[in-house]
């Protein structure tokens, strides 16, 4: 292979699994030419964007259906410990909440931050007519649309409606929204697109230097992949570049003030916190965790991730408060569906309906909102859903990052009492 085509293979490469900006965008040119624009501001200078008060949402997906009965435990029911004669978590071993329900004990430090005042269980979450595949059902909680398919993100619609507006005489920034990961998450989709996908900063950086330290002419790229008039990858490579810089020396002023566990995920939440430190213009970051689709042999896999969520979680709302950045996160948990109630003869669960979520942060007003969906009166052998998931988004929206929800969500939606 010729050293052109090996550098346009590592350029090609870069653009799919470290960018996510230009897979975002509808329209390519107009998307560059204003995102070029945007990162040629000062470093510090906020741009057309950011939320009210610099305000920060945290996005946490749990991959792969969560199994909510083991996360928010039913200990005060007898037909929980009926339903799961090898999974139940003994009644002495649950964290208790109350007299009727507990969290799993491997969830111990979210006990600690809900003591605290800084989490809110929400229970029985789910959306009309629920579908138990994983890639419907989480296009859905990803869209935020139910009824009918919608090619963009409920985080992207956000910006959308922020940024694609012909009187704005400012582009929004392209790092308004962070997604952990080497693509970009779907809810972050956008038509004007805003969002960078990343996993470690220091690698991101250096492969955008494989395309701004190319000496290749720009008529020779275009003839090699047909590019547009605007020469879509030196374009490309600038953004890539000023993008890389920012999130580089936002991290860089930023010394963490808390030991994290080694895994990804919490490294992932470390990463967060020190961009969120550092001043960063990011208004929106999105992390996921997976594993959680247990057929069989549950027990010991479960118990394993949600030591991994918690520990994570309260390493980073502990690192918040210790950089004097922990008023401007809210963050909430998510899966795309629970499973059923009874478990099955692989030791395992199968795909169900209804599941918890979890908000924190420092402006949460804890507590439990709503009642544990009954064992008794199932919808088809799992937990019935008593709370749209857009509900909470709508809260979000509305009450911490000051947006027209009915815009991005298509109708308007009661707020829950989620923000103090």
């Amino acid at each position: 292979m010729s050293t052109l085509k090996s550098n346009f293979h590592t350029r090609r490469e870069f653009l799919k699994k470290s960018l996510g900006l230009v897979a975002a965008a509808s329209t390519v040119p107009t998307f560059l030419s204003r995102t070029a624009f945007a990162l040629a501001n000062p470093f510090d200078t906020p741009l057309v964007g950011a939320s009210r008060d610099n305000r920060i949402l945290l996005v946490v997906q749990l991959g792969g259906g969560n199994d909510g009965v083991n996360t928010v435990i039913p200990f005060g029911h007898d037909g929980y410990y009926r339903a799961r004669p090898t999974l139940a978590v003994p009644e002495e071993k649950v964290v208790r909440l109350n007299e009727e329900i507990g969290l799993h004990p491997s969830l111990a430090p979210l006990k600690a931050l809900y003591d605290a005042g800084k989490l809110a269980v929400v229970q029985g979450v789910g959306y009309p007519n629920p579908d138990r595949s994983h890639f419907r059902s989480m296009e859905i909680w990803q869209s935020g649309m139910v009824e009918d398919f919608e090619s963009t993100g409920w985080i992207g619609r956000m910006f959308d409606h922020t940024c694609n507006n012909k009187h704005l005489k400012e582009p929004c920034s392209p790092t308004l929204a962070v997604s952990i990961g080497e693509t970009l998450n779907p809810a972050i989709k956008a038509n004007n697109a805003v969002g960078v996908a990343l996993r470690d900063p220091e690698q991101f950086y250096r492969m955008t230097q494989v395309y701004a330290n190319s000496d290749i002419p720009s008529e020779e790229i275009k003839n090699k992949i047909g590019t547009s008039p605007l020469d879509f990858l030196r374009r490309t490579a600038m953004n890539a570049e000023l993008s890389a810089d920012r999130i580089r020396r936002s991290i860089r002023s930023v010394q963490s003030k808390t030991a994290y566990p080694a895994d990804p995920f919490a490294q992932g939440l470390k990463l967060i916190a020190a961009m969120i430190a550092g001043n960063m213009d990011t208004r929106v970051y999105y992390i996921s965790l997976t594993g959680f689709d247990t057929h069989a042999n549950q027990a010991g896999v479960h118990e394993r991730l949600l030591k991994i969520l918690a520990d994570g979680l309260a390493a980073f709302q502990k690192d918040l408060e210790a950089l004097g950045v922990a008023e401007r996160v809210l963050g909430f948990t998510f899966s795309e569906f629970g499973r059923r109630l009874a478990e099955n003869g692989s030791r395992g669960t199968d795909h169900g309906q209804a599941a918890p979520m979890f908000v924190f942060g420092h402006s949460v007003q804890a507590g439990i909102v709503g009642p544990h969906p009954s064992l008794e009166k199932l919808n088809d052998g799992d937990l019935a859903f008593h709370t749209d998931f857009r509900h909470v988004y709508a809260t979000a929206l509305e009450k911490w990052l000051g947006a027209d929800s009915s815009a991005i969500l298509g109708q308007k939606f009661i707020l829950l009492p989620l923000v103090s």
